[in-house]
């Protein structure tokens, strides 16, 4: 062909224009694999273009996404391997020669494919390079799906996609050519006359936005989003780094394997992305098209000839080198065998000498002793003589003594005589003392009840006196001036008869105050001066307005939080109403300030959900303010019942207390000083709806300051996290709980005070249902001296009760580990040595150092677990034993193949655990391996354990990897200070990922496995990271212990920012942020 027919920038171009589409259209994205199709599907689809809904996930070389159906993949597959092709056969294809009937068929099969993967959307686009074989036949079948389709061929140079091949597939640069122009020339000619453009690759990478108009005039295409919205996102996935391979058009020309129908049929493509009419670069491709469809059956038979020629070559190396192998091994194994026994020698020259000198030893001892044996004869018969004297002495002087101990003994006889007859006195009265105090324990109980009681009916009686004095308002003044006159005939003033009635009505307020529980006669519902605390006030009052403390949480409340419109809806919806559960909210009460104890109350009354109660036990005793501001409540509102305790009986006692009287099907825990959002119950009501075989629900909680003037100090719950209560409670504030759960397990513990609602949390939640996280902030809890709010130190007697609730939690499950206190991590388990050592380690390209101290410093320790090591590794290993185990090498050539050679270690073992470690650590901590590999062995319910990894400086790298759908991750944490918390909680916390990376974890043996044909192909990381969300998905939990540690150098790698927003669905984050590394919540309205 002739350059000539390059136009110009300024040469009049004639294009074909397409009318605008009447029903939907299919874009079909065409070209040879590696040529850029993949993102040119995905900048169609960020311009509004629908993609299949199960896409292929991303591999080697497109780690950025295949984006091209999974299922539509598989049936293209099946059509080739009917027709004795694959996807790296260049032979054409014959599909007239077919019968009519399977033809038809497998055109209805894409064409159902097509319905159920897009749903019927009006604009999708469709790619995999295996349609260039049979462009006629899917196009056929779309426009059987009810689309019009527009096709787009991808053109990319030659050389790139041989390049390309060779380092992914190991084609050779002939294959992956003939590969190309059969793609290419079948895809240009399917699409001849058909609604076309045809853009480039370099084109795209370097002037997308112009492809993408190219594209759009060509085939008269109308986006749904528009593309300034949009460009960001374009911008940041066409990274020019993504781009692994470039050439140039000499490198092309001068190739001798790619020159004349390769470098001819790609200069013709490129004429037609300019001219798309051009009749020389058509002619060209005709001309190419049939000079290679005569030639390659010939071609195809010279390559299987030499195929089998080099079959044959193979297959003699293979054994020559075979040979040469077991010679090898021979050699090695006589040479290890001589020197085994020149050891053995050398050993027993040494014991030889050594006993030697031994008995010389001894030998001198001997004659030393002997001297000394006979002058210590001779002073030992010196002093024979002195004690035969004094045996004399001292018989007289022990006669003397004995006489006294008889007389000694018999008096001691009498006391004991007595004391047994005070004893059974004693026993006699102790027995009735018990007797009597059982008697009168029941009698307390049952006067408890009674007064419980009476105090109920007192209320009602005061709202029913209260409605009556309501309605005798009205006669108020009339009724009093006919009093007055009364008093003044009946009793005048300083008459006996006034003295009489004053006396008597001072009788009657003392007894109403008795009967009151003391206290003056006061109206039934009282109105203290700051409108919060009005036990009268709407419950449907505004939340107050609070300022948070972070601009960044302010913005999320604004963002996500319900409007008032919203509450108004909440507060409408009949069906929540009609099928919601009764929530009984249990408040234990004990010296609270007035003000803050009204503040709590009322944020219960303002809940738009209203089918709750209110069930407060009442110990503060003295505070008579606040048990008349309580009543008060109750008077006004029915749905709040307290109770007066007889007496403190701590908060697990109050607790149970509150409970026995509570009546819900749930019951929620709330505070004395802390406040409940408006919404919470109507979320929880809404979620125990949605879930009926829940038994425990949760949400998310900030702090409010002592004023509750300001929100700080957010807390974004992950999912049920068993492992974390380890370290923290976190479940805590708010939570429902199914009340016969409760009540089956007893309730609260008092012995477990300062750590009750731990405690019963997990008794609640291993003998109840499912837990179900509510995501949101529901609950404000207040900052007060005497909270544990701000910090453990309000009350130091937590700590011994967490300590204790740890413990029985670790006895309940069965778990073969003890438990011990960490100020870092809360609690620490220390897991019992295995019977047999369990453990076989993975070590990735080792440096040059001493690795049985760079893995462990405890030596003992860590032989107790390990059975076996195995290296692998790029260079030979020119060590020797590690913890006296001799290691298996495996070396591996490129970076290609070093996954390859990893899982091959790793399968070369056949303990129940597999250890990783990096080679790229610089140290790890000491009892790393007991701290994990306890984890996985102890516990049937973990399936992999991983550490902390970190720089020198305790900066965090990872603490474990957020995963989204694709199979992307971010690390947690990243650079944030080891010790800080924040909106998710700590690195330090004990906590369930949904993956880790291979710095330093353990596998359970059972659950590893994968597609090895596919994974062998991808880099190491990435395999280990979808393999560890893979056993998540089958049921086990994977955990992060802080406890176990490894640090390097903080690299460049490390520090890209990457973000998928299906991270928002990974269980084991939170939907409220936006941005893993750093962790920054979702901005913006929802």
């Amino acid at each position: 062909m002739e350059y000539g027919d390059l136009p110009s920038e300024t040469s009049d171009v004639t294009r074909t224009r397409h009318a605008p589409a009447t029903r939907p259209v299919c874009v079909l994205v065409l070209g040879m694999h590696r040529s850029g199709t993949s993102a040119l599907t995905r900048v169609l689809s960020i311009a509004g273009a629908k993609l299949p809904e199960h896409l292929m996930s991303d591999g080697v070389g497109n780690e950025t996404g295949h984006w091209e159906s999974e299922r539509l993949v598989a049936c293209h597959d099946r059509l080739l391997g009917a027709l004795n092709s694959a996807w790296d056969d260049w032979m054409p294809l014959d599909l007239n020669a077919q019968p009519w009937a399977w033809r038809q068929s497998m055109k209805d099969e894409i064409a159902s494919l097509i319905k159920s993967e897009y749903g019927g959307d009006a604009l999708i686009v469709a790619k995999d390079p295996r349609i260039c074989r049979f462009a006629e036949l899917f196009i056929e079948a779309t426009e059987s799906a009810a689309y019009d389709s527009r096709c787009v061929l991808v053109v990319r140079s030659p050389l790139e996609v041989a390049q390309s091949l060779e380092t992914r597939n190991g084609m050779s640069r002939g294959a992956a050519a003939l590969l190309w122009l059969r793609h290419m020339l079948d895809a240009e000619a399917a699409t001849r006359g058909r609604a076309r453009s045809i853009v480039t690759y370099d084109d795209l990478l370097s002037d997308w936005s112009g492809a993408l108009a190219k594209v759009t005039d060509d085939l008269a295409l109308q986006w749904p989003h528009a593309i300034p919205d949009v460009e960001g996102r374009i911008g940041s996935f066409l990274r020019r780094e993504h781009r692994h391979h470039w050439s140039s058009a000499e490198q092309l020309l001068f190739d001798p394997l790619l020159r004349h129908w390769v470098s001819d049929a790609y200069e013709a493509l490129l004429v037609l992305a300019k001219n798309p009419n051009a009749p020389a670069a058509l002619s060209t491709l005709d001309a190419v098209r049939k000079k290679f469809d005569d030639a390659a059956p010939v071609i195809r038979q010279m390559l299987r000839d030499a195929d089998a020629s080099h079959a044959v070559h193979v297959e003699y190396l293979i054994g020559q080198v075979g040979e040469a192998r077991t010679a090898h091994e021979g050699a090695a194994h006589r040479a290890g065998q001589l020197e085994e026994q020149e050891q053995a020698l050398r050993a027993h020259i040494a014991e030889t000498d050594r006993q030697m000198a031994a008995l010389r030893g001894e030998l001198e001892t001997v004659a030393q002793a002997r001297d000394s044996l006979a002058a210590a004869n001779r002073s030992l018969q010196s002093r024979l003589d002195e004690a035969s004297r004094a045996a004399q002495l001292l018989g007289q002087h022990v006669e003397a003594k004995a006489a006294q101990v008889a007389l000694h003994q018999k008096q001691l006889a009498e006391l004991e005589a007595a004391r047994a007859a005070d004893h059974d006195l004693k026993a006699r009265r102790d027995l009735e003392v018990t007797q009597e105090a059982a008697a009168l324990q029941g009698l307390i109980a049952q006067k408890s009840v009674e007064i419980a009681d009476l105090q109920n009916a007192v209320i009602a009686y005061e709202r029913q006196l209260s409605e009556h004095r309501a309605e005798a308002s009205t006669y108020g003044a009339r009724l009093g001036r006919l009093l007055n006159r009364a008093r003044k005939r009946l009793a005048p003033v300083s008459s006996p008869q006034a003295k009489l009635l004053g006396g008597m009505l001072r009788f009657a307020e003392r007894t109403y105050r008795r009967l009151r529980g003391g206290g003056a006669i006061a109206p039934v519902v009282r109105v203290p001066p700051p409108p919060a605390s009005s036990p009268d006030a709407s419950p449907e009052a505004p939340i107050s307005q609070r300022v948070a403390a972070s601009p960044d949480y302010a913005e999320w409340i604004s963002a996500h939080e319900p409007s008032a419109g919203r509450l108004e809806a909440q507060r409408q919806d009949a069906e929540c109403k009609a099928n919601g559960p009764l929530i009984s909210i249990i408040v234990p009460v004990y010296k609270v300030p007035s003000s803050v104890l009204a503040a709590t109350v009322n944020s219960v009354r303002q809940q738009t959900y209203p089918n709750w109660e209110l069930c407060i036990a009442y110990a503060d005793l003295e505070n008579e303010e606040n048990w008349k501001l309580l009543y008060d409540f109750a008077v006004a509102d029915e749905r709040i019942r307290p109770i007066r305790l007889n007496e403190n009986q701590g908060i697990s006692g109050n607790s149970n207390a509150a409970f026995a009287i509570s009546r819900g099907e749930f019951i929620g825990l709330l505070d004395h000083d802390d406040e409940l959002t408006p919404w919470a119950l109507y979320d929880m009501a809404r979620a125990s709806i949605a879930n009926p075989k829940a038994d425990f629900f949760y949400g998310d909680k900030d702090c409010i300051d002592e004023h509750g003037t300001q929100r700080l100090n957010p807390l974004f719950k992950p999912a049920w996290s068993p492992e974390m209560m380890f370290s923290v409670n976190y479940l805590t504030h708010f939570n429902v709980m199914r009340r016969a759960v409760v009540e089956r397990i007893g309730g609260w513990r008092p012995e477990t005070d300062g750590a009750q609602d731990w405690d019963l949390f997990l008794r609640v939640i291993e003998n109840g249902g499912e837990v179900v996280r509510v995501p949101g902030v529901h609950y404000h809890w207040r900052l007060l001296p005497t909270s544990t709010a701000t910090g453990i130190a309000a009350k130091p007697y937590a700590v011994s009760a967490q300590f204790r609730t740890i413990k029985e939690r670790v006895a309940r499950l069965g778990l073969r580990a003890h438990v011990t206190e960490d100020q870092e991590s809360g609690f620490r388990l220390h897991w019992a040595k295995p019977s047999s050592p369990c453990v076989d380690i993975v070590i990735c390209d080792p440096r040059q150092r001493d690795l049985a101290a760079w893995l462990s410093a405890d030596k003992d320790l860590f032989a107790s677990w390990t059975s076996s090591i195995s290296i692998v590794s790029s260079t030979a290993y020119t060590g020797g034993d590690i913890a006296g185990l001799k290691p298996r090498v495996f070396t591996y050539a490129s970076e290609a193949e070093r996954t390859a050679a990893m899982l091959t270690a790793a399968a070369s073992g056949a303990s129940p655990v597999i250890a990783f470690v990096s080679g790229e650590v610089d140290s790890v901590s000491d009892a790393w391996l007991m701290d994990l590999a306890g984890w996985v062995q102890g516990y049937e319910d973990i399936g992999f354990a991983g550490s902390l990894l970190l720089t020198r400086d305790s900066e965090v790298i990872e603490a474990g990897r957020v995963v989204g759908a694709s199979g992307t991750s971010a690390p947690l944490f990243l650079r944030s200070p080891l010790y800080q918390w924040g909106w998710f909680g700590g690195p330090l916390w004990f906590r369930n990922v949904t993956a880790v990376a291979p710095h330093l974890a353990v596998v359970r043996r059972s659950e590893w496995g994968g597609d090895e044909s596919r994974d062998k192909h991808l880099p190491w990381q990435d395999v280990f990271i979808r393999r560890c969300a893979q056993i998540v998905r089958s049921g086990k939990r994977g955990v992060v212990n802080p406890r176990a540690r490894a640090t390097r150098a903080l690299n460049e790698k490390d520090v890209q920012p990457y973000w998928d927003d299906t991270f928002r669905d990974d269980p084991n984050f939170h939907p409220a942020f936006a941005s893993v590394s750093p962790l920054k919540l979702k901005g913006g309205r929802a």
